[in-house]
């Protein structure tokens, strides 16, 4: 009886210590504004920025969906949240829990976010499992497109690690878009991008034949029937990193046609 009582006591003291470590990782506060969809700033002056996650620019397909989606969730809310680090722009990285839901996993999971992360940890496979469930739900940013052609094209290769230093060989990093219906495809006013907001290229009098396939370039050049060139200025540089980092490929109806992740 005495040994039972001491591993019941025992297996009380560790639940405890356990709540009190992970409660102590928790800073709270109160939101007095939703700024986008994935930063905020609280009560006392700090702005938070959604770690993990990125949703769309304000002239981005789904923005203010996004941005009202976390407004009803959490302005003048109290909320509890874990930092990550700083920004390029001294914001606090941080996953926010409201009643003790992960907000950065709930904007992935009902389509107004998509996963990006730089390092490997657990969030990342949390967050890359909460959109594939909000692809199989095919809501928001997750929703596939229904262009006549969205079936038909095909991600073929993407070459992410150009031959030599990226920066003096832009036009080595490319992919091949292959069109695999018996009818020709327009690609105009499709979009192409990485994880981030920042390398956001929109295709222009572009068409790839049935059977056909297209080599697109992340440098300048002239265009062809072959080849497709993304950047139109002097000063070109890399789109995607080496070791990580996502292609999306969405239709001008906004709805996503190609979607790959790598992490080496």
């Amino acid at each position: 009886m005495k040994r039972e009582f001491l591993v019941i006591l025992f297996c009380i003291i560790l639940f405890f210590t356990i709540y009190l470590y992970n409660s102590s990782k928790f800073i709270y506060g109160e939101v007095d504004n939703v700024i986008d969809g994935d930063t905020i700033e609280l009560s006392n002056g700090d702005k938070l920025r959604l770690y993990g996650i990125n949703t769309p620019e304000s002239d981005e397909y789904y923005y203010l969906e996004a941005l009202n989606f976390l407004k009803e969730k959490i302005e003048n809310k109290k909320i509890k949240y874990k930092e990550y680090g700083k920004d390029q722009y001294n914001r606090t990285l941080a996953t926010i829990y409201l009643d003790d839901v992960d907000i950065n996993k709930e904007l992935i999971r009902n389509g107004y976010a998509t996963p990006y992360f730089t390092t490997k940890n657990n969030l990342k496979n949390e967050y890359d499992n909460a959109f594939e469930e909000c692809k199989k739900e095919g809501i928001g940013l997750c929703k596939f497109s229904i262009d006549v052609c969205s079936s038909c094209i095909k991600l073929k290769e993407l070459n992410y690690d150009a031959v030599g230093d990226d920066k003096d060989n832009v036009n080595g990093e490319y992919f091949i878009l292959e069109n695999v219906c018996d009818y020709d495809c327009s690609l105009n006013n499709w979009l192409v991008k990485d994880d981030t907001s920042r390398n956001r290229f929109r295709l222009n009098d572009v068409i790839i034949e049935s059977k056909k396939e297209k080599y697109f370039h992340s440098g300048s050049g002239i265009n062809t029937e072959e080849a497709y060139f993304l950047c139109s200025s002097k000063t070109c540089t890399p789109i995607w990193n080496n070791d990580f980092d996502s292609f999306y490929l969405r239709a001008g109806d906004g709805g996503l046609v190609v979607f790959f992740n790598y992490f080496d």
